[in-house]
C-alpha cells in the first residue's frame, strides 16, 4: 500500500464504496466482475449492494486472495452494446458496491468480458476527498450515429445528504444528456443530493466527446471512478479497450512526479497533467515547460 499525504492514510481500510461503468458486452457473453480482497490477518469481509440486492460474506485468510463475483447487471448500472447510446446522467440509488471488513484490507476490482477488460485499486472511505478532476478518455467517433464508445465518470456517495456539484469540462462539442431531455454543455454546472451507496453515473456525448477536465466537488467525502466504455489509444488506432480507474482527490495531489520509460514499448505513453489552481507553471526536467490552469 502507499501513503496519501493529505490524510496520512493508504489504500488499506475497513470500508470501501466501489462501482463500475458499462463495458462492451455482446449477447451471450459470459464475462464477470470481481472484487479481490487481501489482508495480512484473518478477518471477515461482507460485499453488498442495496442492502440485500446482493450480499456475500466470506472468511478471509491472511495473505491469501479471496474473490467475490458479482453479476454484471448488478455491479454496473446498466448493460449496453457499442450500438446503444448511453442512458442520461442520473443517480442510481443504493447501487454502489459496499465492502466492509472487521480488519484493514486491500480491494481490487476487475471487469472481464470476451473482448476487453480492466480493473482498479479501490480506495477506502478514509482516503476519499471532496474535490476531483476527471481523467477519462475520448469517444473515438466523430458522430454518435453508428457507435457509442462512451466517456464515463461515476460519483459514489459514502455519506447521507451529500451535496455534489459537477462542472463539465471536456471539448467544446462535449455534452452530457440529462433525464429531462436537456443537455449539460461544457462549462455548465449541475447539482445533486446523494445518499450513502448512491451512484451518479455521468456519460459524455458529442463529436469526440470526453469528460476529462470536468470538476467535481462535494460537501462530504465522495469517491469518483472514471474511464471509458471502449477507447482507442491513440484515437483511430484499433482496437478499443475498456478503461476504469479510481480517481485520487485533489487534496492528495503533489508537485513532483516521475514518468518512467517502458523499454519495450514502441510508442510513447500519453501523459495528462492537471492543475488545482490557475496559472500553474509546469516544469519538465527542472525547466519551465507550460502553464496549466486549474478548475
Amino acid at each position: 500500500s502507499y501513503d496519501m499525504p493529505f490524510a496520512g492514510v493508504s489504500n488499506k481500510g475497513t470500508e470501501f464504496i466501489m462501482t463500475f461503468h458499462p463495458c462492451w458486452k455482446e449477447t451471450g457473453d459470459h464475462g464477470y466482475i470481481k472484487i479481490y480482497v487481501f489482508s495480512d490477518v484473518d478477518t471477515k469481509v461482507k460485499v453488498s449492494i442495496n442492502n440485500g440486492m446482493f450480499v456475500k460474506q466470506k472468511d478471509v485468510k491472511a495473505f491469501e486472495q479471496t474473490e467475490f463475483e458479482i453479476p454484471s447487471d448488478l455491479a454496473t448500472m446498466y448493460i449496453k452494446s457499442h450500438y446503444d447510446a448511453p442512458q442520461p446522467a442520473q443517480i442510481w440509488e443504493k447501487r454502489a458496491i459496499q465492502i466492509q471488513s472487521e480488519d484493514p484490507i486491500i480491494c481490487y476490482g476487475i471487469v472481464r468480458e470476451k473482448y476487453t477488460s480492466d480493473g482498479y485499486v479501490g480506495m477506502p472511505v478514509s482516503a476519499l476527498g471532496k474535490k476531483y478532476v476527471v481523467a477519462s478518455f475520448s469517444d473515438p467517433t466523430s458522430n454518435n450515429s453508428v457507435q457509442f464508445l462512451t466517456s464515463y465518470t461515476s460519483v459514489v456517495a459514502a455519506y447521507d445528504n451529500t451535496e455534489v456539484e459537477f462542472t463539465l469540462g471536456g471539448t467544446a462539442s462535449t455534452y452530457v444528456p440529462l433525464e429531462d431531455s436537456t443537455n449539460l454543455n461544457s462549462g455548465e454546472t449541475i447539482k445533486r443530493t446523494m445518499n450513502k451507496g448512491d451512484v451518479w453515473l455521468i456519460p459524455a456525448m458529442g463529436n469526440y466527446s470526453d469528460l476529462t477536465g470536468s470538476y467535481i466537488q462535494a460537501d462530504k467525502p465522495i469517491g469518483v471512478i472514471s474511464g471509458q466504455f471502449c477507447g482507442y489509444v491513440p484515437r483511430g488506432v484499433a482496437a478499443c479497450d475498456y478503461m476504469i480507474e479510481h480517481e485520487l482527490p485533489v487534496e492528495s495531489w503533489g508537485k513532483s512526479y516521475n514518468v518512467p520509460i517502458v523499454e519495450i514499448r514502441q510508442k510513447s505513453p500519453f501523459v495528462r497533467i492537471f492543475a488545482s489552481e490557475p496559472n500553474t507553471m509546469i516544469y519538465k526536467n527542472g525547466n519551465p515547460w507550460s502553464v496549466v490552469n486549474g478548475p
